[in-house]
């Protein structure tokens, strides 16, 4: 069975799903939202708290 190379695996499962929600906070209006330069570093502390936690593995 033919398995592709890990770096197109890596664009299927990561990257492609990383520029469709780049998009979508890109098109945000920010500018509407009070405190954005309060409230997006909250943001990003809570992401890397989540991305440091252990996945748990189906048993």
């Amino acid at each position: 069975m033919y398995t592709l190379p890990k770096i197109e695996r890596f664009n299927q499962n990561v990257l492609s799903k990383h520029h469709l929600y780049n998009g979508v906070f890109l098109i945000l209006p920010f500018d509407s939202i009070d405190n954005t330069g309060i409230l997006l570093p909250l943001l990003t502390e809570v992401c890397e708290k989540g991305f440091k936690k252990p996945i748990p593995m189906p048993s």
